[in-house]
């Protein structure tokens, strides 16, 4: 249908015949058709994808949205039209479906507070995606703690570093001490540190989930843990070695790699001198061309896996040799 004529693509027999066999199809559909209410619907019901592509009665129709999100497609929160984004029941109907449904709403309303609260109730999870002048408003982050401890889980990084939000957090479930920054954890009543280092899940560093803003008010998560985690003993020993000797350390153990630095991870003259001399001509000749990305899930992962089975095999080894030994 891409290709097809202008008339075709009006013609409605051939546009339905084509979204039989993919739905999508509707994109490539003509103007005249975009504008027929009843062949929207259908083609709504054929995918819910198509609605940002409808007419706006179709896009308004507050039954067929709600109707699509209760089926799972919370995503059509985010095409359909501007006086629905802003009605509270469909906004509850998708955030109860997922936690980033609160992402495509406008930012005005991810700054209303009633909202977010009842949200809370709902979907703790959502509250990675609050507005930004909530993001550092202590009091209304305890008012959410209170509704559910576990809405800190989910907080974005400038509120996990706020001490009474943390505080307050670890005090109702020492879980939480998982996803508070290692520097807040340290300035923590000493009773709420002693309880941390009494945890063996949690002890000696606990692990915590670092949220920054992204985009228009998005989060992007990372995990970290004790091993890996900038506070760690390793970690601080690998930073401080020279260039050439972390080199060779690697060379012997690729399983350290994720231990160093984030900015020599990416450093791509790092990568390249790393992983070059295992490389033969042909393959050293197309290096250049790769991204740091492409190099580490390339070549690096690849050691990784190859070193993993090499243990295996050793182990596998030795394991054959004690039993004929008790033979």
């Amino acid at each position: 249908l891409r290709h097809a004529s202008a008339r075709l693509t009006e013609d409605r027999e051939v546009v339905e015949l084509a979204m039989q066999n993919a739905p999508s199809s509707f994109t490539h559909s003509g103007q005249i058709l975009r504008t027929d209410e009843e062949f929207c619907r259908f083609a709504v019901r054929s995918s819910p994808a198509n609605l940002g592509l409808c007419c706006p009665e179709v896009r308004g129709d507050r039954q067929l949205v709600l109707e699509l999100i209760r089926g799972g497609c919370w995503s059509s929160i985010g095409i359909c039209s501007d006086e629905l984004k802003k009605d509270e029941e469909v906004i509850l109907a998708a955030v109860a479906q997922s936690d980033r449904a609160l992402d495509s709403l406008p930012v005005d309303l991810r700054n209303k507070k009633p909202l977010i609260k009842t949200i809370a109730h709902i979907n703790p999870e959502a509250m990675a995606y609050i507005g930004p002048e909530l993001v550092t408003d202590g009091k209304f982050l305890l008012e959410l703690l209170a509704i559910d401890q576990r809405c800190y889980r989910s907080f974005p990084i400038q509120s996990l570093v706020l001490l009474p939000v943390a505080t307050e957090a670890v005090s109702q479930n020492i879980e939480n001490a998982r996803f508070a920054p290692g520097h807040v954890i340290r300035q923590l009543p000493e009773k709420l540190r002693k309880a941390i280092k009494e945890n063996p899940d949690l002890s000696p560093l606990p692990r915590f989930r670092a949220r920054g803003m992204a985009g228009r008010g998005g989060v992007g998560a990372g995990t970290y843990d004790p091993q890996t985690s900038p506070y760690s003993a390793s970690a601080q020993k690998l930073e401080n070695m020279e260039r050439d000797d972390l080199l060779r350390l690697l060379r012997k153990d690729m399983s350290r790699f994720k231990e160093i630095p984030m900015k020599l991870q990416k450093d791509k003259a790092f990568v390249k001198a790393l992983i070059e001399p295992s490389l033969d001509p042909v393959a050293k000749r197309g290096l250049n061309r790769l991204s740091v990305g492409a190099m580490v899930a390339r070549y690096v992962e690849k050691s990784l896996a190859a070193q993993k089975d090499g243990d295996e095999d050793k182990e596998e080894e030795e394991n054959e040799k004690s039993s004929r030994k008790r033979v």
